[in-house]
């Protein structure tokens, strides 16, 4: 793996919609436009992030007759959303602070 993809990968955590989106997945799979409402968000951005983030498999899609259900990717993303939620909680007391 390069740089660069190593950059896109971590880029993806490091906006706040698709922030946003990998917690809501973290409950449930859910679909666009539940995403969007539950995120106050447009459903075209959202739409967008989560085309952009199912390139890297970060999320993963399944189809439920008409609907499409996206879901986070579970042997990589959600442990690491896990470890990212414990080193928060522990080590970022400065963050909070400001």
């Amino acid at each position: 793996m390069h740089g660069c993809e190593k950059q896109l990968f971590f880029g993806m955590f490091a906006n706040k919609l698709k922030v946003r989106i990998l917690e809501e997945l973290m409950a449930r799979p859910m679909g666009v436009t539940e995403l969007a409402d539950s995120l106050e968000a447009e459903r075209s951005k959202v739409s967008h992030a989560l085309l952009s983030m199912n390139s890297c498999r970060i999320i993963g899609v399944e189809e439920k007759g008409r609907q499409r259900l996206y879901y986070l990717n579970r042997e990589t993303v959600v442990p690491m959303m896990r470890l990212a939620e414990r080193h928060v909680s522990k080590n970022c007391e400065k963050c909070f602070a400001k």
